[in-house]
């Protein structure tokens, strides 16, 4: 019984580790575009998505943007703010708008790619 338990309870956990975030943390709230624009300009941030990889994203005041991740991807591009979107415009990977929202002092993003909210850390 012991056993037939554990396969049943093992991949159950892997699934449950494999699964990503997908909705914003409660109470998290949608900035005006001036706020956003103030709280990602100039700013490096340290992304940790599901996967296990780790980005290094950077905002310039400039409007250039540039991504390095864990795995040797690199991109750079341009970046504006709509609304309570961060949108980019990349040189190697499609352009797009992510939704942004705020809770505490933590700015959270919905990749469009796969509609998982990532946590943006300031470095």
């Amino acid at each position: 019984m012991r056993l037939l338990l554990s396969l049943l309870v093992a991949p159950l956990s892997v699934a449950a580790q494999n699964s990503i975030p997908t909705e914003f943390p409660v109470d998290a709230v949608a900035l005006a575009p001036a706020s956003l624009t103030e709280r990602i300009s100039g700013k490096v941030f340290k992304v940790k998505p599901a996967n296990g990889q780790t980005w290094r994203l950077e905002y310039k005041a400039s409007g250039y943007a540039f991504l390095n991740t864990s795995s040797g991807f690199s991109d750079s591009g341009k970046w504006r703010v709509e609304g309570s979107q961060v949108c980019a415009d990349w040189q190697r990977s499609p352009s797009s708008c992510s939704e942004v929202r705020l809770k505490d002092d933590t700015v959270y993003v919905k990749r469009v790619s796969n509609g998982e909210v990532i946590a943006l850390v300031l470095q």
